[in-house]
């Protein structure tokens, strides 16, 4: 009988350190909390003294970060992940977020140098009828003071330019490699240089207190490609060249200022458009209306 009280009273020792010995492990480990509200999920890490919060947006079908925090009795950084694409409601400006636009359209004129007014514009360009239209794709804010109301803010756009010329003159590149303005014996309804480009703006915004004024200003990086300079006689468009000695990569001045969802924009550019030692001395300058979705 004692035999049996001791094979039983062991038995239970054992299961009872088998359930001590993966509890114990598990407690070593770091522990994650996640947070479930309507359509967004938040993960809090501790680890090694320091917090990690992540949020998620949950669509149903894939999961988008939109902020991610860190911790420490030493630092504490925020980062805000948006798309002028995805809108958000803001009854109260809750954190620093990046003011671009979903759309932009505005003027864009060839002026003879740097900083050159539009009163200046480079020989034989039709100012008047050149313009640009363009989008963003997302944005990125980081603020730099505890009010986050001013940072550091960056984003993805694309846009297209159309660049005209007047009368009877057309953008053209010659055997030898030299870009000129040419003079066509035909009757010309209208001719420009039409590129795409891929901008990367990085900018200083400052925000009022309830996040509807802004004003930005920063410089933007500029990757250009798909140049064609063409005209239209007769009813019919010509390609005269694919190549203009276009400058693929181009630094620019840029600044926004707004309220709420419209804005003004402005662009300056602080290299040439094309390749000056084979073509004429061309710097974009851009003004227009900008809009958030």
């Amino acid at each position: 009988m004692n035999t049996t009280k001791k094979h039983t009273n062991m038995k239970k020792y054992l299961l009872l350190l088998a359930a001590i010995i993966p509890a114990a492990m598990w407690a070593e480990e770091p522990i994650d909390t996640i947070l479930t509200k309507t359509n967004r999920k938040v993960i809090v890490e501790d680890t090694a003294g320091t917090i990690k919060v992540k949020v998620l947006d949950c669509d149903g079908k894939e999961e988008k970060m939109t902020f991610e925090g860190h911790y420490s009795d030493q630092q504490d950084v925020e980062q805000y992940f948006s798309s002028p694409f995805i809108p958000s409601k803001k009854n109260s400006r809750q954190h620093f977020e990046a003011s671009y636009p979903a759309f932009f359209f505005g003027y864009n004129a060839l002026v003879g140098h740097c900083f050159g007014s539009v009163n200046n514009l480079s020989p034989h360009v039709r100012g008047s009828k050149s313009w640009e239209w363009g989008v963003t794709f997302t944005s990125f804010s980081f603020p730099l003071n505890k009010a986050r109301n001013f940072g550091i803010t960056a984003a993805l756009q694309i846009k297209s330019v159309y660049n005209h010329f007047s009368g009877n003159y057309i953008l053209t590149t010659d055997a030898s490699g030299k870009t000129f303005i040419r003079e066509d014996a035909n009757d010309i309804q209208k001719s420009y240089l039409y590129y795409t480009a891929f901008k990367v703006p990085v900018m200083c915004e400052f925000q009022n207190a309830i996040g509807k004024l802004f004003m930005s200003l920063g410089c933007s990086l500029e990757m250009r490609c798909g140049e064609h300079s063409r005209y239209k006689t007769g009813g019919s468009t010509h390609t005269e060249t694919k190549d203009v000695n276009l400058n693929p990569v181009g630094l620019n001045l840029e600044s926004y200022i707004g309220y709420d969802d419209i804005m003004l924009y402005c662009n300056y550019a602080l290299t040439p458009l094309l390749n000056t030692h084979n073509a004429p001395g061309y710097y974009p300058f851009s003004l227009g209306l900008a809009f958030k979705l």
